[in-house]
């Protein structure tokens, strides 16, 4: 994995993550991650993206890779997959971490008014999200579920243009 500039038309992949579907999880969260860039640097916020080059990496690379960049808060963006009733969105923080609860019940909290995916409970990391395991302490982390991606009918709303837009406003 490496630290790259996305440019704005970066093709969408379907790289067979997507359960099926049309578009895989990858896509959706560029998509979410770009916008969410843009309006992070228009308030002024430096924001590096990074992505993973390989599919074959495991889930502590991210967390690796952000560690050589040291920064005050890491944001992970992502969709869920689970069983196609499954449904609503979340934020992860790790155990006894005040500062990545508190980012992580607020940008929660902010996207509580979309009235299209439902919010569901905050998770305290118990060791399952391998990047969140290995990021230096001193940074804030959270990771964001925006929805399952495995339900059709969520997967329709959280590829929409009109609640990427709003992902990003409120996240951001």
């Amino acid at each position: 994995g490496e630290t790259v500039n996305i440019p704005d038309d970066i093709p969408v992949r379907n790289d067979g993550d997507g359960k099926g579907f049309y578009i895989s999880e990858f896509d959706i969260n560029l998509k979410v991650a770009k916008k969410v860039i843009r309006q992070l640097e228009e308030a002024g916020v430096t924001c590096k993206l990074q992505v993973s080059n390989n599919r074959k990496e495991d889930l502590n690379a991210a967390g690796r890779m952000a560690n050589k960049l040291k920064p005050q808060i890491y944001l992970s963006i992502h969709h869920n997959s689970f069983e196609s009733g499954s449904t609503g969105y979340f934020s992860m923080y790790n155990p006894g971490d005040i500062k990545s609860k508190q980012l992580a019940d607020n940008i929660s909290n902010a996207l509580a008014g979309n009235n299209k995916i439902p919010q569901r409970q905050n998770r305290v990391n118990d060791g399952y999200i391998g990047e969140l395991n290995v990021l230096d302490k001193n940074i804030t982390a959270v990771l964001v579920e925006l929805g399952f991606y495995s339900n059709i009918k969520e997967l329709e709303v959280i590829c929409s243009d009109h609640q990427t837009y709003y992902y990003a406003k409120y996240i951001s």
